[in-house]
């Protein structure tokens, strides 16, 4: 038998002699309060009887009219009573018989007792004989009535004896069976117990011999049960454990020699991290100072560039004022452009600075309105040309976490190369909002302008890059450039889906859950 089983017995035993317990009682309390009930009847019927035949000595003293209808309402309720009452036992059906037999007579003896009384006397020998009658019967009555109150008073002694009876019966059943249940729950648990611990004490001390490296020993398992099983498996894991201490300890052997030649590969290896290091802190002070050299360079370069433009651009211009008059069209135009042509170098150098600038520039973290934002640029497009006609569709409250001069270079970017490229329709249409790419929100700008072609869309945000056919549109060509510098600033990304004719739509996120 299993322990499992074992335990489920001993769990499941005292449960059953619980509730058989628990339905004796039952048994037992039913009955005890039928009996009680009964009692309570019988004390009822004995009670009934005394006072009827109380009022039966009342009426025979006085003749009172008040004492006779008291009598007849006692003995209506004493005969309802007791004709409505039965007994299972024999013996008490049998004084409730001899109780209803006198009430019968009483009643009988009783109407005769009243007619004789209250009749009309004709003669003086009729009073005589009626009261010889009167006599007669009132001793009837009163033998009857003694009778039945006798009876009565033995059926009530019977019930409670009988009470008090199953009452000790109930009690005694309660205690034997709470005894019984008490042994036997004592004797399964004992003799459990008792077998558990002799399995435990075996498992004990084969583990006592197992922890001091004698790998022969073995436990001694009888029966089927989870203990034996145990021991079993102990048994089998023993001779395992055997089998792989030999196979250990060669093999100890070959990994002590390759524990030797990991150290030796640790030692090169970390002497070549060492190198390593050294080269990368070499190569980082060597960039670092490259990256200085090239920004002062840069500025260098743009004040060196600024100073001759500058006095390009002042001759230009002191050549317009003073021979302006003496030049024909042809000269004036080339004049116009030489002119035109330096603040585009300056305008240049700016864009050059400003894109260079943008590597160095800590972005901030603030709540940006996107929106706001859109309609200034509108705004200020629409004022530089007001003669064209393009529609804005901006949608409200789009913002972002970011840092506000950035996006407003990056947004006027976008915006502006889209009024850009509707320059040549009728009607352009610019549309800013928001949407969703792969659970995350992102932000666009799209155009019904000239378009692009997706197989050229790697060069968009390329530096001094333009697509084939862009040369006819102004620009420097690092607007987008700076566009994706700045976006990927704030840890997002950019990118643009168009087909030539059909417009562009410029899309981009921002990383609100890492720094910038």
């Amino acid at each position: 038998m299993t322990i499992k089983t074992r335990l489920t017995i001993i769990a499941i035993l005292p449960i059953a002699l619980a509730l058989l317990i628990g339905l004796s009682v039952l048994i037992a309390s039913n009955r005890v309060s039928r009996e009680e009930a009964e009692g309570k009847i019988v004390d009822e019927v004995v009670r009934g009887v005394f006072d009827l035949n109380v009022l039966t000595d009342g009426y025979l003293a006085y003749h009172d009219q008040r004492e006779k209808s008291q009598w007849e309402s006692k003995n209506k309720r004493l005969t309802r009573l007791i004709w409505e009452t039965s007994f299972r036992s024999g013996e008490e059906q049998a004084l409730l018989e001899e109780v209803r037999a006198y009430h019968r007579q009483i009643g009988t003896f009783f109407t005769r007792l009243v007619d004789n009384y209250e009749g009309p006397a004709s003669v003086e020998r009729d009073a005589v004989l009626r009261h010889e009658l009167e006599n007669r019967l009132a001793g009837i009555l009163l033998v009857k009535s003694r009778g039945m109150f006798s009876s009565a008073s033995e059926l009530a002694s019977l019930k409670k004896s009988k009470l008090v009876t199953i009452r000790k019966n109930a009690d005694i059943l309660t205690i034997l069976f709470s005894v019984i249940l008490v042994v036997v729950v004592g004797a399964v648990s004992i003799l459990t117990s008792r077998g558990l611990a002799v399995a435990i004490g075996r498992l004990r001390k084969g583990t006592e011999f197992l922890s001091a490296g004698n790998l022969d020993y073995r436990i001694e398992a009888s029966g089927n049960d989870e203990l034996a099983q145990l021991a079993r498996a102990f048994n089998d894991m023993t001779g395992k454990l055997q089998r792989s201490y030999a196979d250990l300890t060669s093999t100890m052997e070959t990994l002590q020699v390759e524990n030797r030649e990991r150290r030796r590969a640790e030692a090169a290896l970390q002497e070549l991290n060492n190198v390593l290091e050294t080269r990368v802190l070499e190569r980082t002070v060597e960039l670092k100072a490259a990256n200085q050299e090239l920004e002062a360079f840069s500025y260098t370069v743009a004040h060196d560039l600024r100073k001759p433009l500058a006095v390009v651009n002042g001759y230009c211009e002191a050549i317009r004022e003073l021979c302006g008059d003496k030049l024909d069209e042809a000269c004036k135009r080339y004049l116009r452009e030489a002119y035109d042509g330096t603040w585009r170098m300056n305008g240049l150098i700016d864009a050059l600075l400003n894109f260079s600038r943008l590597a160095h520039v800590e972005p901030r973290r603030e709540k940006v309105d996107l929106s706001a934002m859109a309609h200034e640029v509108a705004m200020e497009l629409k004022l530089a040309e007001p003669g064209r006609r393009v529609t804005f569709q901006i949608a409200d409250g789009a913002s972002a976490e970011g840092d506000a001069g950035l996006l407003r270079v990056a947004l006027a970017n976008l915006v502006g190369n889209a009024w850009k490229y509707t320059g040549t329709r009728d009607e352009g249409i610019i549309e800013f909002g928001t949407t969703e790419v792969d659970g995350k929100p992102a932000w666009f700008v799209r155009d019904n302008g000239a378009g692009f072609d997706m197989a050229n869309a790697d060069k968009l945000f390329a530096p001094f890059q333009r697509l084939p056919g862009a040369e006819e549109w102004r620009g420097f060509g690092i607007g987008l450039a700076t566009v994706e510098r700045i976006i990927l600033r704030h840890g997002g990304r950019v990118w643009a889906e168009g087909a030539p004719g059909k417009g562009a739509t410029f899309y981009f996120t921002l990383s609100g859950d890492k720094a910038v």
